[in-house]
């Protein structure tokens, strides 16, 4: 009976907890990836192959112009002349799922005021990190998915997706949730030593 009691005060909580992380982000989590928009430019330029990257947040989407600095080749096949521009795109919202998620664990997660506060700050850094892993590699991988189509459609056979894309694959089957859980209870876990 005490077990049940307490596991509905936890559910209640997580609850309560992850509608008002949601909302919070839902209200300001545009604002906040257009803060960290210069970062996430500079990563995804760093990351782009044989293209320079435009990026802006517009109407809630991370809004992508890929431009070919070169000839394209994949597979030594060729796919898109210099100066070609490739759109992609991606939600705000969704690029917030992970940091909801980390945050929810946190905050949820029965401990003193102290510890939860220390546990926030390593997950500030943890998120970070997330936003790092996820939306940059998704837009990039748009683009390498229109490179793939083209050469596969071109040779005629199945060809190996870059690493890229198999990364997406991972993030988008489950991924996008097991990262933060597990950057969560990293956090939690050197929270206690605080």
């Amino acid at each position: 009976m005490m077990l049940k009691k307490s596991m509905v005060k936890i559910s209640i909580r997580l609850i309560v907890v992850w509608l008002l992380v949601s909302l919070f982000f839902f209200i300001f989590g545009e604002a906040i990836l257009q803060l960290l928009l210069p970062y996430m430019t500079w990563l995804v330029n760093l990351m782009a192959n044989n293209f320079h990257v435009e990026l802006k947040i517009f109407d809630g989407q991370f809004i992508m112009s890929a431009i070919a600095t070169q000839d394209v080749y994949r597979f030594n096949i060729p796919i898109a002349p210099k100066n070609t521009r490739i759109p992609a795109n991606a939600s705000v919202l969704h690029a917030l799922v992970p940091i909801v998620i980390l945050c929810t664990i946190l905050l949820s997660w029965p401990n003193s005021f102290k510890k939860t506060i220390a546990s926030m700050g390593f997950g500030l850094i943890s998120s970070f990190i997330l936003l790092s892993v996820t939306t940059p590699f998704l837009l990039v991988s748009h683009v390498e998915r229109v490179f793939f189509t083209a050469a596969q459609n071109y040779a005629g056979t199945a060809l190996s997706p870059p690493l890229i894309m198999n990364w997406i694959v991972f993030m988008e089957i489950g991924g996008v949730w097991l990262l933060p859980i597990i950057f969560a209870f990293l956090c939690v876990k050197i929270g206690f030593k605080v």
